[in-house]
């Protein structure tokens, strides 16, 4: 059977689409695994975050039951004192219920509600007691039913009927030997409602659950995922034995969840973060159902093209036989192709055209890979702060986007009009990198792309005397050069160099490209440089807050001088700060702290 042309063109079509259709199925499938990964990775994250918020509360909360071991006499805590540490610390986690004190037997001492006037016995489990006076430390204990209601103090918390769990540190005298306890309590109902107000992600929802798999806490729960015991739930019980992870579980109702959890430090707690799994899967099945419909659609197309294009072609082929049977039949010589004839020079203008038109594609496929790789570096930039490893990226991906066998970061000082040999990366062929380590301004062609905030390009250095280095450069072949200034909102921050192979000469695009990643990475570079300055008045604060609490707390004077000498060292980043107290009588200088 002879095979019609339009029957032709589309087996080419299929045979041509069938391999892409495989690979872009194929890509189609790893998008939607890396978005069932990515999903399964969001709940892991917010158990996380969720956990170290948590564990930032109880350390909150274990900082203030041992400032108040340390600096009231355990014997003289007041009601007073407690309330009013209960007020301050209600404003900012409501579901701290009280703070009281005990005797090492359990006895309530004093209490943030005001209503010791007996002894009684605390809501503390006793096993609990026992391990935080054994231990010495704080202890998180078990759920315990505490019902309190307001006595009419300042710091008395609202009636609760509810459960609470205890934070307990145990208080010593100076032989060691036990004398009381200090705890505060946490509503559990509160901590709930705490949960439900932390800006959570469509239908997510949020548990604190026991080792043991016991839900102490939660936000609403519409689907009834986290409702029971997760230790009934074989793979909710196996991922709270290995201490957090994914797991994917079915609700009483069949529906399906994706959860992940993360343990906490600082209490015998994990944090399960979960969504239902059409929730979570859903957008990336979106995408590939969307993906492969526009993928059979382009396919369903090619071949009605092609089914066109060679219905064309055959009406073209026939009118040409005709013609040559009507040739034929004449009685002049016959028609013959030869091997150049008119039909070989179109073939062989249409390989040319081919050829040419690969290329061009070849070359707008490899511009817009570099442009796509262009933009995934500036995110990656823009999310690096610490300015050392930042100025590494810019020259290792510089490195790797160009060909370039040396990048170089100078970093400028206008102020001082000299520009400094910062960072770089270089190409294993190049054995060492024997650049200057400072400039001025007037000095070579990096001192002249500074002073004239212009982009340069040579194509041999041999010819520019301007180059400073030129043995170095012919040495490792390295004859091309461009360099462009990095700047920000009109301040010049440094300059970007690259030696070059004549091979790897840049062309028009590549430099244009060149001058677009100097901009992003000047705004990278100032945007470290803005968060180093926002990180360093963030630390001084916080240590002349922490001197200001430790002047106000303290009577002792070496105490106070110890603290004085200490965050001064700590301000000025010094090795070593000194007080020191002159005698009155004697006149006599004398260290008191070192």
């Amino acid at each position: 059977m002879r095979l019609t042309i339009r029957s032709k063109l589309s087996i080419l079509v299929l045979a041509v689409l069938l391999p892409l259709l495989v690979v872009a199925a194929s890509k189609f499938w790893r998008d939607l695994e890396e978005g069932r990964r990515s999903a399964q990775q969001e709940q892991v994250d917010t158990a996380r975050l969720v956990a170290r918020q948590l564990d930032e509360v109880i350390a909150g909360q274990v900082e203030n039951l041992l400032a108040i071991a340390a600096v009231h006499s355990f014997q003289r805590v007041q009601d007073s004192a407690l309330a009013t540490l209960a007020v301050r610390v209600r404003d900012r986690h409501p579901f701290v219920l009280r703070f009281y004190t005990t005797d090492p037997a359990g006895r309530l001492l004093a209490s943030s509600d005001g209503r010791v006037t007996a002894p009684t016995s605390a809501p503390l489990n006793r096993e609990t007691i026992e391990s935080a006076l054994q231990s010495g430390a704080a202890r998180v204990g078990p759920p315990v039913v505490a019902s309190l209601s307001s006595g009419g103090s300042a710091g008395s918390a609202p009636a609760s009927d509810s459960s609470v769990v205890p934070i307990v540190v145990p208080v010593h005298d100076r032989q060691g030997a036990p004398v009381g306890l200090v705890a505060a309590e946490l509503d559990l109902q509160k901590l709930s409602f705490y949960l439900n107000l932390l800006p959570l992600g469509r239908d997510q929802i949020l548990a604190i659950a026991s080792t043991g798999g016991a839900i102490l806490a939660r936000t609403g729960d519409p689907g009834k995922f986290l409702r029971r015991d997760l230790g009934t739930i074989p793979e909710a019980s196996a991922m709270l034995r290995r201490g957090g992870g994914i797991a994917e579980w079915r609700s009483r109702e069949g529906v399906p969840l994706l959860a992940g959890a993360a343990s906490m430090s600082g209490a015998p707690w994990l944090v399960v973060s979960g969504v239902p799994s059409e929730s979570a899967y859903g957008p990336a099945a979106a995408r590939f159902k969307r993906d492969l419909f526009g993928l059979a659609t382009a396919m369903v197309l090619a071949l009605l093209v092609a089914w066109l294009i060679g219905n064309r072609m055959h009406r073209s082929v026939r009118a040409l036989m005709r013609g040559t049977r009507e040739l034929a039949a004449d009685a002049g010589p016959p028609i013959t192709v030869p091997t150049k004839d008119e039909l070989a020079e179109l073939a062989e203008q249409f390989n040319r055209a081919i050829d040419d038109r690969r290329g061009t594609a070849a070359a707008l496929e490899a511009r817009q890979r570099r442009l796509r790789a262009l933009a995934d570096i500036n995110v990656a930039l823009s999310q690096q702060l610490d300015l050392e490893p930042l100025l590494q990226q810019i020259t290792l991906t510089l490195s790797s986007l160009t060909g370039a066998r040396t990048v170089v970061f100078w970093m400028a000082d206008t102020a001082r009009g000299r520009i400094t040999r910062r960072a770089w990366a270089a190409d294993v062929a190049v054995d060492s990198v024997d650049l200057p380590t400072e400039l001025t301004f007037d000095q070579g062609v990096v001192g002249w792309i500074a002073r004239e905030g212009r982009a340069l390009f040579i194509e041999d250095v041999t010819q520019d005397p301007r180059i400073m280095v030129t043995d170095w450069a012919v040495r490792h072949g390295l004859y091309a050069f461009a360099g462009v200034p990095v700047v920000a909102s009109g301040e010049l921050l440094g300059v970007l160099t690259l030696n070059l192979r004549r091979e790897d000469l840049l062309k028009e695009d590549d430099e244009s490209l060149l001058v677009s990643f100097a901009s992003q990475a000047a705004v990278a570079v100032r945007n470290a440089g803005l968060f180093a300055e926002t990180e360093e008045r963030r630390q001084a604060a916080e240590t002349l807050a922490g001197l200001s609490r430790a002047l106000a707390e303290a009577f002792d004077t070496d105490l106070i001088s110890q603290k004085i000498s200490d965050s001064l060292s700590a301000l000025l980043h010094t090795e070593m700060a000194g007080f020191f107290r002159i005698d009155a009588a004697t006149g006599d200088v004398r260290a008191v702290a070192l």
